[in-house]
C-alpha cells in the first residue's frame, strides 16, 4: 500500500528537478502526472473490490458459494433413513471460518431420533459447518 506515497515522492522528486521553463516539465504536470493518478485510482480500486465482495458476502449472510442447498437438501434426505420432507433449510457465513445452518427436518418415525440426529450432524459437519439448529417435525401416521 506504498504505491500512492511513493509515486507522489518521486513525482514532486521529478518536478523539482525539471528546470521550471522545460517542455519535459510542461508535458510531465498536464500528462504524465494525471495519468499516474488515474492508474493509481484504478489499482486502488481494483485491490478493494476483491475483499468487498467477500465483506458483501459476510454483511448479506448469503449462502456460501460451494454449498447448494438443494445439494444438501437432497443429500439429507438420502442419507438419513426416516426423513420424509425437509424445509426452511438455510445456510450462511457468519465470518470467514465459521458457517451456520438451520434446517426443519420432517421425521416419519419417532425411532431411532438421536442417531438420526447424530447423522444429520455428520453430515453438516463433512460440509464444514459448524453449527447446525434441527427443528424436528414428526408426520406420523
Amino acid at each position: 500500500m506504498l504505491l500512492g506515497p511513493l509515486t507522489i515522492l518521486a513525482c514532486g522528486i521529478l518536478l523539482v528537478l525539471l528546470p521550471e521553463k522545460h517542455d519535459a516539465r510542461v508535458l510531465f504536470s498536464r500528462l504524465v502526472d494525471p495519468t499516474i493518478c488515474c492508474f493509481l485510482f484504478l489499482s486502488y480500486l481494483f485491490m478493494i473490490s476483491i475483499p468487498m465482495r467477500d465483506v458483501m458476502h459476510l454483511v448479506l449472510q448469503a449462502n456460501p458459494c460451494n454449498l447448494k442447498v438443494d445439494q444438501v437438501e437432497n443429500l439429507l434426505r438420502d442419507s438419513v433413513p426416516g426423513i420424509s420432507s425437509i424445509h426452511e433449510l438455510h445456510i450462511w457465513r457468519l465470518t470467514p471460518q465459521k458457517t451456520l445452518a438451520t434446517v426443519h427436518v420432517v421425521f416419519n418415525t419417532t425411532e431411532n431420533i438421536i442417531t438420526k440426529y447424530q447423522d444429520i450432524n455428520f453430515i453438516f459437519e463433512t460440509l464444514h459447518i459448524d453449527h447446525v439448529t434441527i427443528q424436528p417435525e414428526f408426520a406420523l401416521v
